[in-house]
C-alpha cells in the first residue's frame, strides 16, 4: 500500500448494538408520551364530568332549599296571622 493512496471505505448497512440502543430509547419514550397524553386525556374528561355532576347537584340543591325558605316564610305569616291575629297582608 503506497502512503499517497486512499484508504479503502469500509460502510457497514446493519445498524450497530449503539443504534439499535438509542432506537430502542427514543421507541420507548414516544410510546411513555402517548401513553401519558391519553391518560392526561382521560382524567381530563374525569374531572369535567365530575364537575358537570357536582354542578347538577348543586343546582338542585339551590332549588330545594330556595322552595324551603319560600314554605318557611309562608308558615311564618300563618303563624302570625293565627298567633297575634295579623291581617294576612299585615303578616
Amino acid at each position: 500500500m503506497n502512503a499517497l493512496e486512499d484508504p479503502p471505505e469500509t460502510t457497514t448497512t446493519t445498524p450497530g448494538p449503539i443504534t439499535n440502543l438509542v432506537s430502542g430509547i427514543l421507541d420507548d419514550a414516544k410510546l411513555l408520551a402517548q401513553q401519558q397524553l391519553a391518560m392526561f386525556k382521560s382524567e381530563i374528561r374525569e374531572d369535567f364530568q365530575t364537575s358537570i355532576r357536582a354542578s347538577q347537584l348543586g343546582g338542585a340543591s339551590i332549588v330545594f332549599m330556595t322552595t324551603g325558605i319560600l314554605a318557611l316564610v309562608t308558615a311564618a305569616v300563618y303563624l302570625l296571622h293565627e298567633q297575634l291575629h295579623l291581617s294576612m297582608g299585615g303578616s
